[in-house]
This record gives structure tokens, C-alpha cells and sequence, in this order.
């Protein structure tokens, strides 16, 4: 997406955004709130119900430029609209995002190399971050690693592993017999790893290497993309 493209809704959407923005005033009363939670609540109206979902799809610096303000605003933003206005099906969309964004390499991802044994990922966007580290806690019960760097999040490969199957069960609404996509994956023209890790995604039983020491990045990235390439396959 250039940043000078503008931000577009179909007509379905813009109803629904008028409605929605329309309810929330006559429930919480004109002018309560405070002058800067009602932009950031139009904000995440209309990143909710674009075309583009810009706040999810750009870069802070991408989204400042089209709303002229500076990035630092932007990442403010969404942590605000992160605290106050995501329901729990807006948080399933953003772990979505989060599965797109690591297909299409908007997620920098790398071993840790202080600890090999650890992924480290550069997370930019405030919800990304936010419900990816509740997903955790939600699974594990614990808290990833910090770092001074906010935008740092670090995290075990059995961990990271657990956590992606969750999201792509949860967002993708699969079957419980998998036996179907299983066969099909395993019948791909694709390497032993890459389908290693397809199949991890799709069963936790499978056995990988990714459980031992973290997979090369690129093959974990063409892992997720031949999941989600047989799953399109079968909703056609």
C-alpha cells in the first residue's frame, strides 16, 4: 500500500461504520469521552471497516503520513485503541493480521543471538504485540520475554509453535478431523521441513526438529504459506 493511497470502504461497510458510531453515542451520551479517546475510537472505526485496514497493514511512519501526524501518535493510538476498544472478535482479527503479516515478511523474524533457542520477532504494531503476549499468557499461562527494545518479543519455539496453532485453529474455524487437510499436505511437492512444519501447525502430535531448535525462519514462513494454500484449496 503507497502512502498516498486514500481510505476506501465499500458501501455495506461505511453503513455499518455509521451505525456502529451512531450506537456508541447514544450508549455512552454525546461528549463523554474525552476529545482524544473519541479520535482514536473513529480511528479504529474506520481502520475496522476499510478496505485496507491501514492501522494493520502499514507502517507507523506509512499511517502518519496519510493522517498527517507524527508516528509517535500513530503507536499511541493503537495502544489506546488496544486498551479501550478491541472486543474479543477485533482481537481474532489481528491475530489474523498477525499469520498475514508473517507470510508476507512484515514481521522480521530471527533466532536470538544471545539464546539460539529462541525466536525473537520485531513486532510494530501495538495490538499485534499485545494479543499475541495475551494469546501466551492465555495458553501458557506465562508471560514472553521482555526487552528494553518494546517493539522486541521473544519467545521458546514450543511456545511460538503452540501459540500459532491456536491462532490458525481459531481464525480459520477448522475441523476437528484434519485427516483430510493432513493427507493433502503431506502429499505436497514441498521439502520434508517445510511440510514438517505445515503439519506441526495443523496437528500438535507431529514431531519436528522445530521442537528440538529453532527452524530456519524461511522455512517456518513457506510452512504457514502451504498451510494456508491447502486450506484455500479446500474452500474452493
Amino acid at each position: 500500500m503507497t502512502t498516498n493511497q486514500q481510505i476506501t470502504f465499500k458501501k455495506e461497510k461505511a453503513k455499518e461504520l455509521a451505525d456502529k458510531l451512531a450506537e456508541n453515542i447514544m450508549n455512552t451520551g454525546f461528549n463523554v469521552l474525552s476529545k482524544n479517546d473519541f479520535y482514536d475510537y473513529v480511528l479504529f472505526l474506520l481502520d475496522k471497516y476499510s478496505e485496507q485496514n491501514f492501522l494493520l497493514n502499514n507502517s507507523n511512519y506509512e499511517n502518519a503520513h496519510i493522517l498527517k501526524t507524527k508516528p509517535e501518535k500513530i503507536k499511541a493510538t493503537k495502544l489506546n485503541i488496544y486498551l479501550k476498544f478491541l472486543e474479543k472478535d477485533d482481537q481474532k482479527n489481528v491475530l489474523r493480521q498477525f499469520i498475514q503479516q508473517i507470510i508476507n515478511g512484515k514481521i522480521k523474524m530471527e533466532k536470538d543471538e544471545k539464546d539460539g533457542l529462541k525466536y525473537q520477532l520485531v513486532i510494530e504494531d501495538t495490538a499485534v504485540y499485545f494479543c499475541l503476549a495475551g494469546k501466551i499468557k492465555e495458553i501458557h499461562g506465562i508471560a514472553h520475554d521482555t526487552s528494553f527494545n518494546k517493539e522486541i518479543f521473544k519467545i521458546n519455539p514450543n511456545d511460538f509453535f503452540t501459540v500459532l496453532r491456536a491462532i490458525i485453529k481459531d481464525v480459520e474455524e477448522l475441523p476437528e478431523d484434519n485427516t483430510t487437510l493432513l493427507k493433502k499436505l503431506n502429499s505436497m511437492e514441498k521439502s520434508k521441513e517445510i511440510k514438517s512444519v505445515a503439519m506441526l501447525l495443523l496437528d500438535g502430535t507431529l514431531e519436528t526438529i522445530g521442537n528440538i531448535t529453532p527452524l530456519p525462519v524461511n522455512t517456518i514462513k513457506k510452512g504457514i504459506e502451504s498451510l494456508f494454500d491447502v486450506l484455500k484449496s479446500l474452500k474452493k
